[in-house]
């Protein structure tokens, strides 16, 4: 039993098995992942929580202690005597006398620097105006009437130092220090600005175990954002709501834990300025990447998954190959491209795909077999066709030259009978060409030549043809008595019908404005019209017969060149009328 329905499913088609093999690589898949992610999503959230506390923790110290620092800056210039007693009568000083005092605080403000730009310090005066310089280091210091935050500094020694970009209506938060007289203290002589880089706020606060899942910002009690960094936080309203005995309630150093459905939040306040360190940790972020960073799991489920294509692989490997080989085979002579049949290809196995391989190749073979007969009927339907327009061609004054002969026998004149006869004579000889279709332009102008020699024995040299052509243009190839229809038709319908009593046939040879050779024959007695050639070619019906051999000519060029139209008439000088055949290789 068991055996016969491993037969009846190895014998199956191709779409059945297919189906059974990615089947039992999705039930393989899901039940891996399912197994190893169950066991490790809780292990991995504690991990990445223990490394967000950590970076809570350490990045707490880190401006903690740069807190302590900007504050311990302030204390060097309130307890520095000699700044102080500078700093006393500076509001009294005149431009002279300010000088001195200016060239010895600066440099104690420069001392105050460590050279990493990550602070920067400013010592705001009671001066007169016309010689505070806004660029130097000693500023003028505000009206505090019009400045909160300088009205806010005089007041106490600094208990709410530290103040936010919004407070001080500036680019980035800074620490303000009061330098006040050391006899009378109540006496406000100065005021210590130390403005601190946001850039470099923002670089103490990168996490780095955890700063793909967790957002980290300092909050002033005020609701005011002074740095934040981490992953990109969509709302800081995590602390919104508290009043400022709840706030001022949180002790100093203490870390605060909140665990909420998709954050967890982490805070703790600063000793010195009072600002709220949070961290936000990002649940749902976290539970994502685990799923990529689960290194374990993603091994296994691959081995589980490399377990199942093996598995399958004897069901499908010898099908999929030959699909692709197929497939292959078929996109390399696409229709769009294929300049040629394409070789055949080989079955394999007498299954559906050999079946089907086996149709294409007989499909092929048939094709390759019309192919090659359409291709030997059109030649030889061109070749006959080709014929059969050139029997059409009637040298019709054969009869008048024979008459004409037999005229110049009667009146005794030997010499025009015998040059007629011999001019007669090399017509057809050349007409004949021992039987070749295609001629040079060099043989067709000989038989222009000899046709207009006999066509006008009796004309009295009336009529002139002149032939210019370039030499390159000799050599190239046209179907047989191509020039003698075009050289009658303009001797017949356009000299002798015209009032002039004589005239001229030019061939010759020009450059089209595409650089192409052309081939000119052109008459003196202008008789066509744009009207009259395009009734021989597009209105037949209407034309009264003269036209028959150019339709002829270009019907014959048209199935030589391959082309729907050749010839075309150029009116562009009205004492001419000129035929135009390009000349181009077949």
């Amino acid at each position: 039993m068991k055996r016969s329905l491993l037969r009846r499913f190895l014998d199956a088609d191709l779409r059945t098995k297919y189906l059974a093999a990615v089947l039992l690589l999705l039930i393989a898949t899901v039940l891996s992942s399912s197994y190893l992610l169950s066991r490790n999503v809780q292990s991995s959230y504690q991990v990445a929580y223990q490394d967000a506390m950590s970076d809570m923790t350490d990045i707490y110290d880190q401006v903690s202690r740069f807190e302590r620092r900007m504050t311990h800056l302030s204390t060097i210039v309130q307890n520095n005597e000699t700044a102080l007693d500078l700093l006393r009568d500076i509001q009294n000083l005149d431009l002279q006398s300010f000088e001195p005092v200016r060239q010895k605080i600066t440099p104690i403000l420069f001392s105050l620097l460590d050279g990493s730009g990550d602070y920067d310090c400013r010592l705001y005066v009671r001066a007169k105006n016309d010689f505070i310089d806004s660029t130097a280091r000693i500023l003028l210091l505000p009206d505090p009437s019009k400045e909160s935050w300088v009205q806010s500094a005089m007041q106490g020694w600094g208990w709410r130092s530290f103040y936010s970009p919004r407070e001080l209506g500036a680019g980035s938060p800074a620490l303000l220090a009061p330098v006040r007289d050391a006899e009378h203290v109540q006496d406000l002589i100065g005021l210590l600005r130390i403005d601190i880089s946001p850039d470099a706020l923002r670089h103490m606060m990168t996490p780095v175990r955890s700063g793909s899942c967790v957002s980290l910002y300092l909050e002033t009690p005020g609701g005011d954002i002074v740095a934040q960094s981490g992953h990109p936080l969509a709302s800081t309203e995590y602390l919104s709501g508290l009043s400022e005995s709840e706030w001022s309630g949180f002790q100093a150093g203490l870390l605060h834990e909140t665990a909420g459905k998709n954050e967890a939040l982490l805070y703790q306040r600063l000793p010195v300025s009072g600002w709220m360190m949070v961290m936000v940790f990002h649940r749902n972020l976290l539970l994502r990447q685990i799923w990529s960073e689960q290194t374990g799991v993603v091994l296994f489920s691959v081995a589980l998954i490399l377990a199942g294509v093996l598995i399958a692989l004897p069901i499908l490997w010898h099908a999929v190959k030959r699909i692709r080989r197929f497939h292959a085979h078929v996109q390399r002579y696409s229709a769009d491209s294929m300049k040629a049949i394409p070789p055949r290809l080989e079955p394999l196995a007498h299954d559906e795909i050999g079946s089907l391989i086996e149709a294409h190749n007989a499909l092929l073979d048939h094709i390759q077999q019309l192919m090659k007969e359409k291709s030997q009927q059109e030649e030889e339907m061109r070749r006959l066709e080709i014929f059969a327009l050139q029997a059409q061609i009637k040298p019709h004054f054969l009869y008048n030259t024979l008459e004409a002969i037999g005229w110049m026998a009667r009146l005794h004149m030997p010499d025009k009978v015998d040059s007629t006869i011999h001019s007669l004579t090399a017509f057809y000889r050349l007409c004949l060409s021992s039987g070749q279709d295609i001629l040079s332009v060099e043989k067709e102008l000989e038989i222009v030549r000899n046709y207009f020699a006999v066509a006008c024995m009796r004309y009295e040299s009336r009529y002139e043809l002149k032939i210019d052509v370039a030499d390159e243009a000799l050599d190239v190839l046209l179907p047989k008595l191509t020039l003698q229809p075009l050289v009658e038709n303009a001797l017949m319908h356009g000299l002798l019908e015209s009032e002039q009593g004589a005239g001229t046939i030019r061939i010759f040879t020009r450059r089209a404005e595409d650089g192409l050779l052309e081939l000119c024959i052109a008459d003196s007695g202008a008789h066509f019209s744009q009207q009259a050639w395009t009734r021989i070619f597009r209105h037949p019906e209407s034309f009264d017969g003269n036209g028959y051999g150019l339709k002829n000519v270009e019907r014959r060029l048209c199935l030589y060149y391959t082309r729907d139209s050749v010839m075309h008439l150029d009116l562009s000088d009205p004492e001419w009328s000129v035929i135009v055949i390009p000349l181009r290789s077949a």
